[in-house]
């Protein structure tokens, strides 16, 4: 996406996209075309796209949209106005914020924060940085991005990993018609692999062609053996004491547990602090978890 080179800016009131009846197919059908900066249908001015809309009437009676200019204004009031009607109306998917965020940074917008927390686009500078992954993408995985609801930390990820790798991992996830969460857990078990430096083209491969269940016991088994470990070691720890729980890691990028327990008296605290500090002493000798 290139900066404009323009102080002015028609706005296009009207339809710019096809005409659908279910609102978060709006999200998904706009996101291949959309583009902040776009030609006029009318005049073949630099444009803004406005009002982006759905009326079902005009679909039932496949009325073309048709589209209408008003004068020139400046490129930051155009620009607002299309984060405001937009917003209103239904919420930027995933590719639209990189690429809305990625336009605001080159062209050094300055939008009201009340704006940007309508529009929910996250943090400006982060989404824009993920504009070069997101483009080399493939069109059609990009598509299932958004179908999945995919968050600015899951596309970071992916990122991390690469695109030919994030093809292959988009391309499981269409596969298999997983879920928002089964999603989410299915990227964030992968780069768990990557940040310990697993061969994840071979495990790629393996998983191919499992289910969903099929391809968590797998990864339970061959990618987090030392986590399992863990686990067991954990466990064995705890079943010495009452009224402790273990909560499983739910941020993979730490690994981290959370534990609650109960005690009765400070010497069954000081106990449990004791075997607790032993145990992680031992998980550090790991030079994996370093």
């Amino acid at each position: 996406m290139e900066a404009a080179n323009n102080d002015n800016l028609n706005i296009i009131f009207g339809f710019s996209f096809p005409v659908i009846t279910e609102g978060l197919a709006n999200s998904i059908m706009s996101f291949g075309q959309m583009t902040p900066i776009v030609t006029s249908s009318i005049s073949g001015k630099k444009a803004i796209i406005n009002g982006y809309r759905r009326f079902s009437i005009l679909s039932k009676n496949n009325i073309d949209p048709v589209f209408f200019e008003i004068p020139e204004v400046p490129l930051e009031r155009a620009f607002i106005v299309y984060l405001v009607e937009n917003s209103s109306i239904r919420r930027f998917n995933i590719v639209e914020k990189v690429r809305i965020c990625r336009f605001i940074v080159q062209n050094e917008i300055t939008v009201p924060n009340s704006i940007l927390n309508s529009a929910q686009l996250g943090n400006i500078q982060k989404n824009s940085d993920l504009y070069e992954f997101i483009e080399s993408i493939e069109e059609n995985k990009r598509l299932t991005l958004v179908k999945r609801d995919t968050t600015t930390n899951l596309v970071e990820k992916l990122q991390r990993m690469g695109t030919s790798l994030s093809n292959r991992i988009i391309e499981i996830i269409e596969k298999n018609n997983l879920t928002h969460q089964q999603t989410r857990e299915f990227i964030e078990s992968i780069y768990l692999g990557f940040m310990r430096e697993m061969d994840l083209d071979r495990i790629i491969s393996d998983i191919y062609n499992l289910s969903f269940d099929e391809t968590k016991r797998y990864l339970k088994s061959s990618m987090n053996p030392i986590i399992s470990r863990m686990e067991s070691d954990f466990y064995s720890f705890s079943s010495g004491f009452k009224n402790i729980e273990l909560q499983p890691p739910q941020n993979f990028e730490g690994d981290y547990y959370r534990i609650s327990c109960r005690f009765r008296t400070e010497e069954d605290l000081v106990g449990i602090s004791r075997d607790l500090t032993d145990l992680i002493k031992k998980w550090k000798t790991n030079p994996i978890l370093k």
